[in-house]
């Protein structure tokens, strides 16, 4: 005799909420913002306000909007990331013209002592038709330089939409590690040949997804003193396991320690079903899920540290995604306990519920 499965479901998708994050930003007494540029711990405003100096902020309340700097560099802060332990900043753009009345030739210098360039997120990139730009930095204690040329001869030659050497040229692999840098750019004929529609080169490393070269480039940079960079940051210069030895990780409660991909240094996640701010001596506070996603679907949700659990009606079963692409259930009321099954029915009711979401089957016939 065949053994078929009837499964009465009712699919409830209620509206979902989302609570405020509780935790704080700053430390007790700091300010947690610059104009409109959140600071979070453990980069601070003022003294006692930071983890160390290299996470210095000063806010220059004189601007309006208030603006943030590094340190007490020039360096313009314009945005904060605790996940990626990234910041972004402004950096200058490199500028070499003819005007007709003489050569104007800007170079572009950043200097970083504790702080490394993304090498994933930034690409050094040059325009112009007369164009040869270099980049010159340091990577634990070599020097490197880089560079590229752009040439053409009529505004129809260059490739707009891609950076292939007429009209544009990038370098879109450099080095982890890369700082203290110098963007410099010179040209041939002096623009004298492409002058009536490329006077200018400009060179800048900067943030590959803010940056798209198009039929208005030449124009647009005319305009353009800075552009955005990604920088890399972590904590100290010690790995996990050095900093455990010693005893001073920088890691709150409810929050792991994971080596950086950038530098033989550090940063803090908060562990899954958390939230907020590891480095904040708070820590990390537990995210109610039952309210953020609702993920029991017919189900009743109880919050857990760190998680959920999900109540099905007694009678019935539950089912999820398992990851892989496939449906999973138990045909029992306690989702912890029971006989599994995995079968065309689960995959049919699982296929548009998200792999964090739990499906309570109302109830389940054998024939």
């Amino acid at each position: 005799m065949d053994l078929h499965m009837l499964l009465g479901v009712i699919l409830l998708f209620p509206l979902v909420t989302t609570t405020a994050n509780s935790s704080q930003l700053a430390l007790p007494g700091c300010r947690d913002r610059c104009g409109d540029l959140k600071i979070p711990y453990p980069f601070g405003i003022g003294e006692n306000c930071y983890l160390e100096e290299s996470f210095n902020v000063t806010c220059d309340d004189s601007a309006s909007p208030s603006m943030a700097f590094l340190g007490i560099s020039n360096l313009n802060i314009t945005k904060i990331s605790l996940d990626n332990g990234e910041l972004e900043v402004l950096q200058s753009v490199a500028k070499d013209c003819n005007d007709g009345q003489g050569n104007n030739n800007v170079a572009a210098d950043f200097w970083l002592s504790d702080f490394t360039i993304s090498a994933t997120k930034n690409k050094f990139t040059a325009i112009g038709c007369d164009t040869y730009a270099i980049l010159e930095g340091y990577r634990d204690g070599q020097s490197y330089t880089t560079g590229c040329m752009s040439l053409c001869d009529r505004k129809e030659d260059v490739n707009f939409g891609a950076c292939s050497g007429a009209g544009c040229c990038q370098i879109t692999s450099i080095p982890r590690g890369l700082r203290n840098i110098t963007v410099s750019l010179s040209s041939y004929y002096n623009h004298s040949k492409v002058r009536s529609f490329s006077p200018c080169s400009y060179a800048v490393l900067a943030e590959e997804r803010k940056f798209k070269f198009s039929e208005t480039s030449f124009e647009h940079f005319e305009n353009i003193k800075e552009f955005p960079m990604v920088l890399d940051w972590a904590i100290w210069n010690l790995s996990c396991e050095q900093a455990r030895r010693r005893g001073n990780l920088a890691c709150a409660q409810n929050s792991k320690c994971v080596n950086s991909n950038s530098s033989s240094s550090y940063l803090c996640r908060c562990l899954p079903g958390y939230d907020g701010n590891p480095y904040h001596p708070d820590g990390c506070q537990d995210i109610d899920d039952c309210i953020k996603s609702n993920p029991c679907i017919n189900g009743i949700c109880k919050n857990i540290p760190g998680g959920f659990k999900c109540s099905c009606r007694k009678g019935g079963g539950w089912a999820k995604r398992d990851g892989n692409g496939r449906g999973r259930g138990i045909m029992v009321n306690d989702v912890e306990e029971g006989s599994k099954w995995i079968g065309a029915e689960v995959d049919m009711l699982t296929s548009g519920i998200s792999d964090d979401k739990i499906l309570c089957i109302c109830a389940i016939y054998a024939i």
